[in-house]
């Protein structure tokens, strides 16, 4: 019972001296998405905005699309002053590699302590045919307008 007890006290001063991380004792870590919105359209070039909380040092934050990883991010974490890790960070997402229709995306939040949060799942609707018909459509009219131009100053 005394080797028990010490090996006990002994854990707990490197737990307190930040050496040994009590994995039992952090919850994981949390995170949302807060742009696009649930239910968004989105075109072109976008930005995933995310927000992570952990007990521990965040490491990272792995942003997922129907399954797939996306990217990878190492975002400074502030500690605030109750000691735990808040902060947000932001990722530019070139949607025109997906297909047109709707997609999932959910973010892994990655803790010091080996502890992964997984955010919610949120679907948004990808819309880059409309807006690539509407581009094509403004051209189209364009150059009917410099073509009715020429033609009144002749």
């Amino acid at each position: 019972m005394y080797k028990f007890g010490r090996a006990i006290l002994i854990l707990s001063i490197l737990v307190c001296l930040g050496l040994l991380t009590a994995a039992w004792a952090c919850d994981p870590p949390s995170g949302g998405i807060n742009s696009p919105g649930d239910g968004a359209t989105v075109l072109g070039t976008t930005t995933i905005g995310l927000a992570a909380t952990s007990e521990t040092e965040v490491l990272g934050v792995d942003i997922y699309v129907d399954g797939q990883l996306l990217a990878s991010l190492t975002p400074k974490i502030p500690q605030t002053e109750n000691g735990h890790y808040q902060g947000t960070c932001e990722y530019e997402w070139d949607t025109t590699g997906l297909p047109d229709g709707t997609h999932e995306i959910y973010a892994k939040v990655r803790a010091k302590d080996r502890k992964d949060g997984v955010t919610e799942t949120i679907t948004i609707t990808v819309s880059n045919e409309k807006q690539a018909t509407e581009e094509a459509e403004g051209t189209t009219a364009a150059e009917e307008g410099d073509v009715a131009e020429d033609e009144a100053a002749s």
